[in-house]
């Protein structure tokens, strides 16, 4: 039992940073999905297509907001982080290809979730609570 925050490990720390992260910029993108605005939509129509541009974008947001979620719960924390490292991969080659700083960026990101899915569970997570092992 941890008595004290300063016994909680940095990937404690690491796994609800990356979580609200990416809770909110998945709660940003279903926003705009529900408003019907174009923005999220646009650029995954210009990279997939009509028919399956607006499905990629439902999906990429979905991800991000309940992978975001399940983060900061600490539950299903491996295969979290693989579906949102997943995204950020994606997002370096269809969206960020010529921009070097947003590249670098989802580069640390993605490090981040490669941590987390190295060792799949942390302090004060469901995934401990339940004895969930992947």
């Amino acid at each position: 039992m941890i008595n004290d925050l300063k016994e909680l490990s940095g990937l404690f720390y690491l796994r609800i940073a990356l979580g609200l992260m990416f809770l909110v910029h998945g709660f940003n993108k279903l926003q705009g999905l529900l408003s019907g605005g174009e923005q999220p939509t646009g650029m995954f129509v210009n990279f997939f297509g009509e028919a399956i541009g607006p499905v990629m974008a439902w999906l990429v947001a979905l991800v991000e907001f309940f992978g975001g979620i399940f983060l900061i719960l600490g539950l299903l924390t491996w295969m979290s982080s693989f579906l949102l490292a997943g995204v950020m991969a994606g997002a370096i080659v269809l969206v960020h290809s010529g921009n070097f700083a947003a590249i670098t960026q989802h580069l640390v990101f993605i490090a981040g979730l490669v941590a987390l899915m190295k060792h799949k569970t942390t302090e004060l997570s469901l995934d401990e609570k339940l004895k969930l092992k992947f």
